[in-house]
């Protein structure tokens, strides 16, 4: 049974009809007259069945419209969240084992889960890149990202890796094994008697420098100044160079630069898209 309405709590309702309007063994009185009209009394039963199927209605209509309102703030927080934030399912908070999140550079719905196939695909595209097409790729905002929080492919087939040790084979441990092994903590100054600046087209000059190696930065010494570049991420190695990505240490925006060296030469990449870089030889 229901109430219907605080000014009628005294009023019990059962199908619509009031309990004052029942006979005492609980069946409905006689409401109708002999032709069949409503009397005085059968008018009230009926407005107050009128008037508690309305509540009934507008009651339903309130819920249907609270459902709705709640699915619809939920669906704008999820495609807000998804919109600004990435979702890394290669990397996890130690305390809770939950997925890190990272702010996107800017809203988008791409990259929204980091895979390690998405990681893969860009190692994969950016190992079979010229040097110059690897520095725009890195200054992607998602890519930029994977190298700024050390997200790293590890790479699934031993026995491939093993056979060819290419930039493409890329593994954490076995980056972090190089590094132990060629700085083991110190630092490590190669000297340069030879100069090229900008492109292929250009000529050699005697230039005296020295290049410092270390773990955190590389220093490159001239009579005159010392451009210092701070190291990001993990270096690539292959057979016969190590490539370091690297940003001017005066540098607020962090643009990332790339230092490679090899046996007898390192190259600075200063801007690809000009051409701008300096090779030093030994």
């Amino acid at each position: 049974m229901e109430t219907y309405n605080n000014q009628y709590n005294n009023v019990v309702v059962k199908d619509g009809h009031p309990a004052s309007f029942r006979n005492t063994d609980g069946s409905l009185r006689n409401i109708y007259t002999d032709d069949g009209s409503l009397t005085e009394e059968g008018k009230e039963v009926m407005a107050f069945r009128a008037a508690l199927s309305q509540s009934n209605e507008d009651n339903k209509k309130r819920k249907r419209k609270r459902k709705q309102i709640a699915w619809a703030v939920s669906a704008a927080v999820i495609v807000f969240f998804l919109l600004f934030f990435h979702i890394s399912l290669v990397t996890a908070y130690k305390s809770t084992g939950l997925p890190k999140i990272y702010p996107k550079a800017s809203p988008t719905f791409s990259n929204t889960f980091i895979t390690p196939t998405t990681v893969k695909e860009i190692l994969e595209r950016y190992n079979n890149a010229s040097i110059f097409e690897q520095q725009l790729i890195r200054n992607e905002p998602f890519v930029k990202l994977l190298f700024d929080k050390g997200i790293l492919y590890f790479q699934e087939e031993d026995e491939k890796r093993q056979e060819n040790k290419s930039s493409s084979d890329v593994n954490l441990d076995f980056i972090k094994e190089m590094v132990d092994n060629t700085v083991k903590n110190n630092e490590q100054t190669e000297y340069y008697t030879q100069y090229l600046y900008g492109e292929s087209e250009g000529e050699w000059e005697v230039f005296n420098v020295k290049i410092i190696f270390g773990k955190k930065d590389i220093k490159v010494v001239t009579s005159e100044k010392t451009n210092t570049f701070i190291i990001t991420g993990n270096p690539k190695y292959d057979e016969d160079c190590t490539t370091y990505y690297v940003y001017y240490s005066n540098d607020a925006d962090r643009y990332i630069r790339e230092i490679t060296r090899c046996k007898d030469q390192t190259i600075i990449v200063h801007v690809s898209e000009s051409g701008e870089y300096e090779i030093f030889k030994k």
